[in-house]
C-alpha cells in the first residue's frame, strides 16, 4: 500500500468560539501539541484545538464543540481538512448520489443519515412530518448496525431506482425489512458512495444531521426546530 503524509492542513474551525477558563488558548494548544492526555483533560472549558508539529497532527475538543475532519486528495498530496460545519456544495457531495430520499419541500435543506433499523433514528423521523413546510429533509440510508442493515438499505436503494417515493415511506414507517429482496447488485452502490462519505466525514454512529447552515449534530437534538434554527 502507498502511504502519504499530509502535505498540508486546512483549520476551517472558527478560533473565537474557544471558551477556556483556567489557561490562555496558547497554552491549551502546548498542551495538545505535547501529547500531554493529563493536561488536555484539565482544560476547563468549551474548545476544538489543533496542533501541528512537522509531521505530528494532534487535535483535542470539549464535548460542545463539534469537530470533523477529512482528506482531501490534492495534486500536491493529501489535504487534511478540519472544521465544524459541512459546506456539501464546496465538497461537491451531492446527497442524491448517497441514495437520499426527499421528504418535505420546505426550502432549507437537511441532510439526515439514517439506518433503517437504528430506534432513534426512528425517533427523530417522527418529528418531522410537522416541519416539511420549512425544510426539505434528504435521508441518506446508511447501513452501520449490522448485516441486517445493509440488507434494509439495499432493499429500500433497489425500490428507489423505481419509487423513491415508496422508498421513502417503507423508510419512514420501519417496512424496510418487508420490502422484496433486491437482485444481485441493486441498490448498493448508493450505500457504498455513503459509506465511504461517511468515513470521510467522520461519521461515528446515526442519526446524524447537517443542518441547512452547515452545523453537525451526532444523536436527537432535544430540541430539532430549535436546533435548526440555530438557536439555543
Amino acid at each position: 500500500m502507498n502511504q502519504e503524509y499530509v502535505n498540508r492542513v486546512v483549520d476551517l474551525t472558527d478560533p473565537q468560539k474557544n471558551i477556556i477558563y483556567n489557561m490562555s488558548t496558547d497554552e491549551a494548544v502546548e498542551l495538545v501539541r505535547a501529547g500531554d492526555t493529563e493536561g488536555v483533560r484539565g482544560i476547563d472549558g468549551q474548545f476544538a484545538l489543533i496542533a501541528v508539529e512537522g509531521k505530528t497532527i494532534r487535535m483535542a475538543r470539549s464535548i460542545g464543540r463539534p469537530l470533523r475532519f477529512f482528506i482531501a486528495k490534492l495534486k500536491d498530496g493529501p489535504c487534511l481538512v478540519l472544521a465544524e460545519r459541512i459546506d456539501l456544495q464546496r465538497l461537491r457531495l451531492d446527497p442524491q448520489a448517497l441514495g437520499a430520499l426527499q421528504f418535505g419541500n420546505g426550502e432549507e435543506e437537511v441532510v439526515i443519515f439514517v439506518d433503517p433499523r437504528c430506534p432513534h433514528c426512528h425517533d427523530l423521523m417522527e418529528r418531522l412530518p410537522v416541519l416539511t413546510e420549512h425544510y426539505r429533509f434528504l435521508l441518506v440510508p446508511l447501513p452501520v448496525l449490522g448485516p441486517d442493515s445493509e440488507d434494509a438499505v439495499a432493499r429500500l436503494g433497489c425500490l428507489a431506482a423505481t419509487d423513491a417515493a415508496a422508498a421513502r415511506d417503507a423508510l419512514l414507517n420501519d417496512k424496510a425489512d418487508e420490502l422484496p429482496e433486491p437482485t444481485p447488485g441493486c441498490g448498493q452502490a448508493p450505500a457504498q458512495r455513503a459509506l465511504v462519505t461517511a468515513q470521510l466525514l467522520g461519521i461515528a454512529g446515526v442519526p446524524y444531521l447537517i443542518a441547512p447552515d452547515g452545523r453537525l449534530q451526532q444523536g436527537v437534538p432535544e430540541n430539532l426546530e430549535a436546533w435548526l434554527e440555530g438557536t439555543p
